[in-house]
């Protein structure tokens, strides 16, 4: 095979379409984690002493509905602030008798109302209490 041909060959290598996979061949069960994040609620003064709370949260979804949970990521961080810190003054969160599973199903109400299509799951990755 002289220069010329391989060169010829390699430009068409080069010209030729990229297969990529479509969304309709992507497998719709896939599932990704998307780290809302941590937040930090105070807790209501018992006494002189105050206190707060770091809750960790990421949220399980099928990958198509990722892009859209990104794209409205400020919007739920926001409502999930809110709703912690509701929680907080009204003593569901406190150390030692705030319920993981309540604290979930909150966020898994929550989110789900947001961001209706795709939300799998809410996992409470921390609950860290001062």
């Amino acid at each position: 095979m002289n220069r010329r041909s391989l060169i010829a060959g390699a430009a068409m290598l080069l010209a030729a379409p990229v297969a990529h996979a479509s969304s309709e061949t992507a497998d719709p069960n896939k599932k990704e984690y998307l780290a809302i994040g941590d937040f930090t609620i105070n807790l209501p003064l018992q006494g002189k002493r105050s206190g707060y709370v770091v809750i960790g949260i990421t949220v399980e979804a099928r990958s198509a509905a990722v892009a859209a949970l990104k794209a409205a990521a400020p919007r739920v961080r926001e409502a999930v602030l809110q709703r912690l810190m509701d929680m907080s003054s009204r003593g569901e969160i406190r150390p030692g008798q705030t319920d993981p599973l309540t604290l979930k199903d909150a966020m898994v109400a929550l989110i789900t109302r947001l961001q209706p299509e795709g939300v799998i799951d809410v996992l409470i990755t921390r609950i860290l209490f001062s």
